[in-house]
């Protein structure tokens, strides 16, 4: 998906495009004009329309998305931020309608780097792309992970991160009780704290 928010982002989708021949891969490339001060929230909304334009085009019956489990503390951080309820701070979900899927959530970002480097030892030819925007902190995801993140981290330990991925896990059962009409249940969580940092 090149957003059109970034100068270079017509150059980025054709590196990517070269990623996927050099190995094969049919790849299909989806242009938006959003411009640069598009917010993370319409780049969203344009890329998921794309992604579901192209579904339906190929007729794929899934849609499988490369979110892993650093996006996911991410969007915890950033939903706990913006004071989401119960629902919100489940995050992403492995599956969702139409075909969604996200496989990679359990897996952080440095273990997929592992993955790939031991498969794919040939630096110079890696078959994966990092997406300059993700360094952008004009948008406050990129900020989070960028400079929030660390400092956590640096004062209250990795496991901070765990916690918030844990977070997601319980809120996430505490959203399907409540929607079945366990309110009290979904309040509770179990009788565990949203976030432990303590």
């Amino acid at each position: 998906m090149d957003h059109g928010i970034l100068a270079e982002s017509a150059a980025v989708a054709a590196q990517v495009e070269a990623i996927a021949g050099r190995y094969g891969v049919p790849v299909e490339v989806e242009r938006a004009a959003l411009g640069p001060r598009a917010s993370e929230t319409r780049a969203r909304r344009a890329r998921y329309t794309a992604l579901r334009r192209v579904q339906q085009r190929v007729g794929g019956r899934y849609l499988v998305t490369a979110h892993q489990a650093d996006d996911q503390i991410e969007t915890v951080l950033y939903r706990l931020l913006k004071g989401s309820g119960i629902g919100g701070l489940a995050a992403m979900r492995p599956a969702g309608p139409d075909g969604l899927v996200r496989p990679l959530l359990p897996f952080r970002r440095a273990e997929l780097a592992d993955w790939l480097r031991a498969r794919f030892p040939d630096p110079a030819h890696p078959p994966a792309f990092d997406d300059p925007s993700n360094a952008d902190l004009t948008h406050d995801r990129s900020w989070l992970r960028v400079r929030v993140l660390p400092l956590l981290v640096e004062r209250f330990g990795a496991r901070l991160e765990r916690q918030l991925l844990a977070s997601s896990r319980r809120t996430s059962c505490g959203s399907i009780h409540s929607a079945q009409g366990s309110s009290r249940q979904a309040r509770l969580l179990h009788g565990r704290p949203l976030l432990n940092l303590l």
